[in-house]
């Protein structure tokens, strides 16, 4: 979880910031941390359970197809760099990564997910026919008896997933991600639907690793 000091450091970075109304534009900036808690109780929050996240539609930062549809990489705002070096600092946090983008401001029918992939690459199994529940598959876990008929092999990341920006009367983020225990044991998931408004920051989080969010709409 985040701390309460963290949290006043969002609140003093936010006012910082521009405040005002929300209002519909074409493009937004998204400027994300995404981070890892090094805590002991944290270290025990991890399902037995291996998930690999679906990603249908995606679109990978800095590729073509990302650049053809609008998402475009840029840099990063001054308050969150403050902020990602500040959990990076404080001992009790891994900053997994700090990346921002620009994208159209698209209804929730037609927005595209941005795939993530970070950390150490992962090698699991997916069963034969298996069928995605909530926008994930269950993988076989370590030491099952594999084979060719029963199992595809598919590389996954020790972080994985998608986050989803849509627009409506509100901002709205979905997050499908999942995070791997490094010796492959084990999973936990983040799958949050996050009402937002512009220039404020948002956190989202469970017990293992959360995101800090900023978006800003483009004048």
């Amino acid at each position: 979880m985040i701390s309460s000091s963290l949290k006043k450091l969002f609140l003093v970075c936010l006012a910082t910031l521009f405040i005002a109304s929300p209002a519909l534009a074409k493009d937004y900036i998204v400027d994300l941390v995404i981070f890892e808690s090094l805590t002991p109780e944290a270290a025990s929050d991890y399902s037995s359970n291996l998930y690999y996240p679906l990603s249908r539609n995606a679109v990978e930062l800095g590729g073509s197809t990302a650049n053809n549809a609008g998402f475009r990489v840029v840099d990063a705002n001054t308050s969150m760099k403050s902020i990602a070096g500040k959990l990076q600092s404080s001992g009790r946090y891994r900053v997994i990564s700090h990346l921002s983008w620009q994208q159209p401001g698209l209804a929730e029918s037609t927005a595209r997910p941005v795939k993530l992939s970070f950390g150490q690459p992962v090698n699991l199994y997916l069963p034969v026919n298996a069928v995605a529940e909530n926008h994930l598959i269950r993988a076989l876990t370590p030491g099952t008896e594999i084979s060719a008929a029963q199992a595809e092999a598919v590389q996954s990341a020790q972080l994985s997933g998608t986050v989803t920006l849509s627009l409506g009367k509100y901002l709205h983020l979905k997050t499908n991600l999942v995070l791997i225990k490094p010796d492959g044991s084990g999973s936990t998931r983040m799958q949050i639907d996050r009402r937002m408004r512009s220039r404020e920051f948002h956190y989202l989080d469970n017990p293992r690793f959360g995101l800090i969010v900023l978006t800003v709409p483009v004048d």
